[in-house]
């Protein structure tokens, strides 16, 4: 192919009007079979039209298109190209784009991982089927993944818990995508034709049968991906998994309660006893499982939700029954909260910790919505962050903008601490300059808005100002 000069969509667009029409169109009709396709019924009409739409003209070219954009390679393409590259799209074959991984190491908050990158062949491939699975998909109300995500699923509990539901434990699928199986996710994910099933969503790999602890999740040296299961970071993956865990709930017994997210089960009854039994019959099921055997990780503990302290779904839960109004409060599991403040203390931090840390809390307020001290506790900790990164600026200009957020944090949030200092970590000896600094900047700003506020700043040898 040959490069073009990089562009931007709207730049594209004004270049190739008639083109972008074009794609509007068929994305409209793709639209309109899929649409089509979720409001049959008959086996045999699903049938013709799942066939019709990844046969279709119309969705290859507007699925690549798409997926061109979010690889963010537009601009090697021109509208020719993306046509003769969709013409040859076949989604009952085999693809031999090249798959990209990159190892991200460990941090204070996450483990090290493999990171997975489609090109935008595979991403129209796997975009397409995908729309079929959702078409045909009928969720079950207590998934979550795809409806609501951890927050729903959470909320859904505390309905259970007031309903008198007050046992629960979590049961966690052990390396999931790996244990899948072809034959048995083939017949889950009917209509969808097994050719698809084998050439998209499970992407042409063996059905091994080597013990799932023995195979590598990385990615080959010439850009294959692992010997089996469904793939992390493909678009139908998720739907696929969905689908897969929807069939191992459904001879779970009617006397519990779950709610799903992703491969987190959690059983919730009214007795220890119920949710004992129905853990263990849940393991059962999984390990007899068509598309396994999926085995669960070791047993979990049985929480009684009114007395004890429990993490479930990446939240720490406990029940506040000495409130006015008593209730289940959430907030992130401890280890993670933890990190950030010893990132904000430890002498050492480098500037990646610090940045890192300031990524988790910026995201931490919306990833969290049960939190219901969140909103303060990471406004306060960005700051503390920020501000051990402004001590070790050099230059005048660089401090000043960090300055300007901590001090806009302090004088519109009315729940901040009245004295702006307080926001503002203890320096490290080789930071102390840097702290004075800090103050140095801020103290015209604090006097010109509240002229009789007293900051408490000290000069560099200790004594007051």
């Amino acid at each position: 192919m040959v490069a073009m000069t990089r562009v931007d969509f709207s730049d594209y667009a004004r270049s190739y009007p008639a083109f972008m029409a074009e794609m509007e169109r068929a994305g409209e009709n793709a639209r309109n079979i899929i649409a089509r396709l979720g409001n049959v019924s008959n086996r045999n009409q699903r049938r013709l039209l799942i066939d019709k739409f990844l046969k279709s003209a119309d969705a290859k070219q507007y699925y690549l298109f798409r997926a061109i954009i979010r690889c963010k390679r537009l601009h090697r393409f021109t509208p020719e190209q993306i046509v003769s590259e969709a013409s040859s799209l076949d989604l009952f074959g085999g693809e031999s784009e090249r798959v990209w991984s990159f190892n991200k190491p460990a941090t204070t908050l996450q483990s090290a991982r493999t990171i997975t990158t489609f090109g935008p062949r595979r991403k129209a491939r796997q975009n397409m089927v995908r729309a079929v699975l959702f078409a045909v998909h009928q969720p079950r109300p207590d998934q979550y993944t795809i409806n609501g995500g951890v927050p729903k699923a959470l909320k859904a509990l505390v309905q259970d818990f007031e309903a008198g539901f007050h046992f629960a434990t979590e049961r966690d699928i052990r390396r999931f995508y790996q244990q899948i199986r072809l034959e048995g996710l083939a017949d889950i994910l009917r209509p969808l034709p097994r050719r698809v099933v084998e050439k998209v969503v499970y992407d042409g790999r063996s059905d091994d049968r080597t013990d799932v602890d023995d195979l590598s999740t990385a990615v080959t040296a010439d850009g294959l991906l692992p010997l089996r299961g469904l793939p992390q970071g493909s678009a139908c993956s998720p739907i696929a998994a969905e689908m897969v865990v929807a069939n191992l709930l459904a001879d779970v017994s009617n006397d519990v309660r779950i709610r799903a997210y992703a491969d987190n089960v959690i059983i919730l009854g009214r007795t220890e006893d119920a949710v004992r039994a129905a853990s263990e019959q849940l393991a059962h099921l999984a390990n007899a499982h068509s598309a396994g055997p999926l085995r669960l990780k070791d047993d979990a503990e049985i929480f009684d939700l009114r007395n004890d302290t429990f993490a479930l779904l990446g939240y720490e839960g406990s029940y506040l029954g000495s409130a006015v109004s008593p209730r289940l409060d959430w907030q992130p599991r401890n280890h993670k909260l933890d990190a950030i403040e010893n990132t904000v203390m430890k002498r050492d931090a480098t500037r990646t910790d610090l940045i890192e840390a300031l990524k988790w809390c910026k995201a931490a307020s919306h990833a969290y919505p049960l939190w219901q001290a969140g909103a303060l506790w990471c406004a306060e900790m960005q700051c503390a962050l920020r501000a051990r990164l402004a001590y070790r600026m050099t230059g005048l200009m660089a401090r000043r903008a960090l300055c300007q957020i901590i001090f806009d944090y302090w004088r519109d949030a009315p729940d901040m601490p009245a004295e702006l200092q307080t926001l503002l970590p203890e320096a490290h000896d080789w930071e102390e300059a840097g702290r004075q600094a800090v103050l140095d900047i801020m103290t015209p700003w604090v006097a010109k808005l509240y002229p009789d506020l007293q900051i408490g700043l000290t000069m560099t040898d200790g004594q007051p100002l």
